[in-house]
């Protein structure tokens, strides 16, 4: 994983963790990181070597990207990058944050899962049935 600096005019310890719920505005730290994954991914057109910038949006919709500002204990600081699920069908990626699951144990466990899902989406389609048939009644 990959620590990307920060200038040092921006560096200014950031105060607790905000709650990504919060709308007021972002250390000008994480802002210019933002900033500057962009602008990383737009010139290199890749996350890396076999991950083009394309591989990010899918049928599904977009991928979730973020940064996190780090200060190491030696005094340096900068930010750390990740992203939300697969990528070009690969959880991790040279010079991005691991996947904070076991991607082994995932598998394993993705058919329950994934039955799991099927069956929260079975329930709602019957609730949401029953719900019709009421209304169509009134």
């Amino acid at each position: 994983m990959a620590v990307f600096p920060i200038p040092e005019a921006l560096w200014t310890p950031p105060g607790p963790l905000p709650s990504p719920f919060d709308e007021s505005p972002r250390h000008p730290a994480a802002r210019w990181a933002v900033e500057d994954l962009r602008r990383r991914l737009r010139e290199a057109g890749q996350l890396a070597d076999g991950a083009p910038v394309a591989a990010l949006v899918g049928p599904r919709g977009g991928t979730m990207l973020g940064v996190l500002v780090v200060a190491a204990a030696d005094g340096s600081q900068g930010y750390l990058r990740a992203f939300g699920g697969e990528v070009a069908g690969r959880s991790a990626w040279p010079g991005w944050a691991p996947p904070l699951y076991d991607p082994v144990v995932y598998d394993r466990l993705r058919a329950e899962i994934e039955a799991a899902h099927a069956g929260l989406r079975a329930r709602s389609m019957q609730s949401e049935l029953r719900e019709a048939e009421v209304r169509r009644k009134l």
